[in-house]
């Protein structure tokens, strides 16, 4: 049978500043590093895709962004950006992927496609994230996330 620790109020109050410090040091340290661990792989595999989803967090609208890439040990997904915008406008969402591209220097010209829910916004026929990338990018194809995120 496991054993269950039930916490005081006394031992809560310590924990916490504890598990907050744990977290700074995890975002400033652990994710930068293993990015660029993602990152360095991207780069040997060439080819890549990106997938992206929103979902509401009050006003805020929160996108992360995977990759897909072929490696040595198959196709992997990882995330490699989280972003808050309020704004969903196709455009906004545009400027955001080549945001997260610029930012973590991929080359625009490997993206081979994209892959989001249905929404119009994101594959609507006429001004959409997929339009503005397909005007950019003519080779870029339409995808769907592997799930949606």
């Amino acid at each position: 049978m496991d054993t269950v620790m039930f916490l005081n109020n006394v031992q809560l109050t310590w924990l916490k500043p504890c598990l907050n410090h744990l977290q700074q040091l995890l975002n400033h340290y652990h994710v930068p590093y293993f990015t660029c661990k993602i990152l360095d792989e991207v780069s040997k595999a060439r080819f890549h895709s990106i997938s992206f989803d929103a979902s509401n967090k009050g006003n805020t609208k929160t996108y992360p962004f995977v990759i897909q890439y072929l490696s040595d040990v198959g196709v992997k997904r990882d995330l490699i950006d989280f972003l808050e915008d309020s704004r969903e406008a196709a455009l906004d969402i545009f400027k955001n992927i080549i945001k997260v591209i610029d930012d973590h220097q991929l080359n625009i010209y490997n993206l081979t496609s994209i892959g989001a829910d249905d929404a119009n916004v994101n594959f609507g026929e006429y001004h959409s994230v997929f339009k503005l990338l397909k005007d950019r990018l003519p080779h870029i194809l339409k995808g769907r996330p592997k799930c949606i995120l």
